[in-house]
């Protein structure tokens, strides 16, 4: 049976300043906000 960690202070600041993955959500989300914004004048 798996269980969930206790999340330790130390844990969390671990978790929360990591920010490996942010440069990609950031483009990720600027590009999805460009489809949003300019997609209908794509479309015929």
């Amino acid at each position: 049976m798996n269980t969930v960690p206790t999340l330790t202070r130390r844990r969390a600041a671990s978790l929360f300043t990591d920010e490996s993955g942010a440069a990609t959500a950031e483009y990720a989300i600027t590009t999805m906000a460009a489809v949003a914004r300019f997609g209908h004048r794509i479309s015929p």
